[in-house]
């Protein structure tokens, strides 16, 4: 009888769902993971774990007696603990457990890689006072984060001190946890997103997009990006390097790396390096679109046979533009006329909402609060852009309705 291969899927929500479908198509048995049932039956996943995907331990005792699993993955969502639990557990984990503890943790990972990358200046502060005492040396503007939150949650910009103490003093639990506070250096931000394999990388270097998103400070909400980012091909060379340097000090053998990255001045600073790929799809769906090769499919890949062909990833000319629904004030989901999606569908490669029908939805504080994304691909530049903001104007506005 021939052997039915699986692969556990941490997920089972919107960011995840097409990876069921690749599964699938690669022949392999999906293992969903989630808390929530509903979701995994969306995905029509019928070997299920319906749990926590950072419940390590006890989706670990649900798969002990499990036979053919090449491996987990993971797309969209901060579970590196897991991936390196499970992987360990299938003898398919390809660096060690100190630089998981290193990655999920932002100061941790200062303190480690500050002496060899451009990291803007950093500290742990706990009150006020310490925070005036680092403006006072390196002067506003200035982010506020936690040591280990993704999805810029509690993640907070001020460019004053008036801002600051305003802020702070109608969230008087914010600082009950100590946080890291950290120089603001710019907004042309970039996201590099890879695949290592030995000394080598397959990446997509994208610009994000913060410059509709202002009026929701101090609050950062990233509204999208585009793929492969507009920066010169020099740039876009130190960035590959910079990812191999710090996939080198991580010890990452072969697996996702994900880097967020700001540029001044020609500068290239790292913001954040984590080990996994990240949110809105650009690991599969937008990679298979621009660049003939999607970044699970190689992964998925190397954990069945133990190899994997790098080369074949090659930009094929396409831009992808996600733009995302974000309310602007408090309101409740209605039904959207979606006859603008079915217009450019030909141009659409994805199109999905986060929130149902009179759920109550508010002005966004992480992005978990935005509304659903459309992904829109052209191979001219400023149509493709166009055609994201035209779209993302009309579906918004809806969202933004007035009430009677």
């Amino acid at each position: 009888m021939k052997k039915r291969y699986k692969l556990i899927i941490l997920g089972a929500g919107k960011e995840q769902e097409s990876l069921y479908g690749l599964c699938r198509s690669k022949s392999l048995v999906p293992i969903g993971v989630d808390k929530k049932i509903e979701n995994l039956r969306k995905v029509k996943c019928k070997e299920r774990i319906n749990v926590s995907v950072h419940n390590y331990k006890e989706i670990i005792n649900k798969i002990k007696k499990e036979k053919h699993i090449i491996g987990a993955i993971s797309f969209g969502l901060d579970a590196p603990e897991t991936m390196f639990k499970i992987n360990s557990l299938l003898k398919k984990s390809y660096y060690p457990g100190q630089s998981v503890e290193i990655s999920k943790n932002k100061y941790k990972l200062y303190k480690k890689l500050s002496y060899k990358f451009n990291i803007p200046h950093f500290n742990k502060v706990k009150s006020l006072r310490e925070i005036f005492n680092f403006t006072q040396k390196y002067k506003f503007p200035i982010i506020l984060k936690p040591f280990d939150k993704s999805g810029s949650r509690d993640v907070l910009f001020f460019k004053n001190k008036r801002e600051l103490v305003e802020t702070l003093n109608s969230k008087d639990s914010y600082l009950r946890e100590e946080k890291l506070v950290q120089k603001f250096v710019s907004w042309q931000q970039i996201s590099a997103e890879a695949l290592i394999c030995d000394n080598k990388c397959a990446l997509i270097i994208s610009d994000r997009n913060y410059n509709d998103t202002k009026k929701f400070h101090p609050n950062i909400i990233e509204n999208g990006g585009t793929v492969p980012s507009k920066i010169s091909v020099a740039q876009k060379k130190k960035i590959e390097e910079l990812t191999l340097r710090v996939a080198k000090e991580l010890k990452i053998k072969f697996g996702p790396l994900k880097l967020d990255l700001a540029i001044k001045n020609k500068k290239i600073f790292l913001i954040e390096a984590t080990i996994r790929f990240g949110g809105g799809r650009v690991g599969h769906d937008i990679s298979e679109k621009v660049y003939r090769a999607s970044l699970a499919d190689m992964y998925i890949d190397f954990l069945k046979y133990g190899s994997v062909n790098i080369n074949k990833f090659q930009y094929n000319g396409n831009y992808c533009v996600n733009r995302f629904f974000i309310a602007d004030k408090k309101n409740k989901m209605k039904l959207l006329n979606t006859n603008i999606i079915k217009k450019f569908k030909k141009n659409i490669l994805m199109f999905y909402l986060t929130k149902k029908n009179k759920e109550e939805i508010n002005v966004p504080e992480w992005h978990g609060d935005r509304c659903g994304m459309v992904s829109v691909f052209h191979k001219n530049y400023s149509k493709c852009l166009n055609l994201a903001k035209k779209i993302s104007n009309n579906i918004s506005s809806q969202i933004n309705y007035k009430k009677n």
